[in-house]
Parts: C-alpha cells; structure tokens; sequence
C-alpha cells in the first residue's frame, strides 16, 4: 500500500476516522488512491461500480457488492477470491436491480459478516 507521511497522512486520517462518524457513508470520488485505499481498507462494507476500486476491495478483504453491467456478466467470478465468493463475503453481480441487490444485502450478506464477526458489525 502507499506510504503516506506529514500532512497527507493527517489529511487521509481526518477522512478515514469520518467512516466511523455519525454518517458511516463516505464517497470518495477524485481523492488521491492512497487515501481511498485507507478508507476501503478500514471500511465495513463497499458497495462499487465495475472499476479497480471495487477489484481492490475483495484484495483488502473488505466485503462488497460491486453492481456490473449486463454486458460485463462474465467476470462475476473472474476476478474474486473463492473463498470470499463462497462464503457470500463479497459479490460480482451482472445487473440487478436496485431491490435485488439491496434485498441480497439484507439477507445474505450482512447476516454473513454478523455470524462471523458475533453479532458486531463494527467488528473490523
């Protein structure tokens, strides 16, 4: 990961702390890479569009849902960590609607991470 030091580093820290702030949704949209990174890395959950950010989330084991296109369908298990594909850690999803995928969240995936993490989804 990139090595941040001095005032970008006390920049980056003042972003990431915010993640644990009253409104725990953080959009990180044209920051510097080492500062999403930090940020994914200490995040609960990353919900993507098809991009490198959404590739890197299941790399720092942050579990996710990135949504894909219809015609991106073939790389829902292209990229991912097998172990984190089974056990519903993290998903590649060719084009669900906003219900499905929210209903995926609520029903599969969260209670995942609250089995693993006994009951806290704080717990990263």
């Amino acid at each position: 990961m990139v090595q941040l030091e001095g005032p970008c580093l006390r920049h980056v820290e003042t972003v990431a702390n915010g993640l644990e702030g009253a409104c725990p949704l953080r959009c990180l949209i044209a920051q510097p890479l080492g500062m999403a990174l930090h940020c994914l890395a200490r995040s609960n959950y990353c919900f993507s569009y098809p991009s490198g950010i959404g590739i890197l989330a299941n790399v720092l084991h942050t579990p996710g849902l990135m949504l894909l296109p219809w015609l991106l369908s073939g790389l829902e298990k292209a990229y991912a960590d097998p172990c984190d594909l089974a056990s519903q850690r993290y998903r590649a999803w060719a084009n669900p609607s906003p219900e499905q995928a929210f209903e995926w969240f609520k029903n599969v995936s969260m209670p995942q991470l609250l089995a693993e993490n006994k009951g806290n989804w704080l717990a990263r």
